[in-house]
């Protein structure tokens, strides 16, 4: 009877164990948020937390609120908040104006809309060039200047299907077949044309790309609700990952903590470990949350931003 006993206390200790919710403080408008549907956040330089909500875009010091606009700016909401090497804060908006932060002063930079007609473009920096990019289009222009240095919209397929990563002073994308569009350092472009894996598998969004102990993970959200994820080679999608992550499930982005993958999801956060090609969750944050952003500040503390809940401040995963 001992050792039943015993087996039951154990049994129930572990479920309690990966159950429980660590310890966070949850911002909402009563705290003086000034919005609580949250699409990016970022921590500058100066330890300032960057918030793009659609209300507009914050910036917090750890005891107030300050808001950020132009007076051309069109409309409230602001997404893709991007930080370059010289803590210069960019971001954009639906109606494609993109913005930059200097000294607390926002300047308008470029309308891009002309290239992108009303969709979201991934932000991300190689040294002096902004690159910007959405699933049939790629802009690269002088942070300084504003001039374009490179453009590419392809007539047929969809080549830039993933955010971009730099390496080997090239940048690389996931195209639709699977493989790496890449532009080399000398702005040549290179995308093999073969069978659309990623239309046959009816792949609903853009991909994920990320770099986690030297080894690249990609994953696409499907329109059947469900996720794919894949590691990549030095050609591009290799080999499919296996998982025990949820079956329906929508991941907004994810971010490498501590070398593990935090993904952001409608169904909260799931903390991942990938090894030999296996991604296993090991904890879940918010199940009934639809968690937008995930960012661990120079303090160690991890943020999660909301769609309508506001924000979540986790001191210690393991408290």
């Amino acid at each position: 009877m001992k050792t039943y006993l015993l087996l039951f206390f154990i049994i129930i200790c572990t479920v309690k164990v990966y159950t429980q919710q660590p310890v966070s403080i949850h911002l909402t408008d009563k705290d003086g948020l000034p919005d609580t549907e949250f699409y990016d956040i970022l921590e500058d330089d100066n330890g300032l937390i960057w918030l793009a909500a659609d209300k507009g875009l914050f910036s917090y010091n750890g005891s107030e609120y300050i808001s950020h606009t132009h007076p051309k700016q069109v409309g409230l909401s602001v997404f893709s908040l991007t930080k370059d090497q010289d803590n210069k804060i960019w971001y954009t908006n639906l109606a494609n104006q993109l913005f930059y932060i200097e000294n607390g002063e926002v300047h308008l930079f470029l309308n891009i809309k002309e290239y992108f007609k009303g969709y979201l473009v991934k932000l991300t920096f190689k040294n002096d060039l902004l690159i910007m990019n959405y699933v049939n289009q790629v802009l690269i222009c002088h942070k300084e200047t504003g001039a374009i240095v490179y453009q590419n919209k392809p007539k047929n397929g969809i080549l830039f299907y993933s955010n971009p990563i730099i390496k080997n002073d090239s940048i690389f994308f996931i195209n639709e077949a699977g493989k790496y569009a890449i532009i080399d350092k000398l702005y040549r472009f290179k995308s093999p044309i073969e069978e659309p894996l990623m239309q046959k598998n009816k792949v609903s969004s853009f991909g994920d790309l990320k770099e986690i102990n030297h080894i690249i993970v990609v994953f696409f959200n499907r329109i059947d609700g469900t996720t794919s994820h894949y590691i990549a080679d030095k050609i591009g999608v290799k080999t499919k990952i296996k998982t025990n992550l949820p079956t329906k499930l929508r991941i907004y982005t994810s971010v490498v903590i501590d070398d593990k993958i935090f993904y952001a999801t409608n169904k909260g956060v799931f903390i991942c470990n990938l090894m030999n090609d296996i991604l296993t969750v090991e904890q879940q944050l918010l199940p009934n949350t639809q968690v937008s952003k995930i960012l661990k500040d120079t303090q160690g503390n991890i943020w999660l931003t909301t769609l309508g809940e506001g924000i979540y401040v986790i001191p210690n995963l393991n408290l």
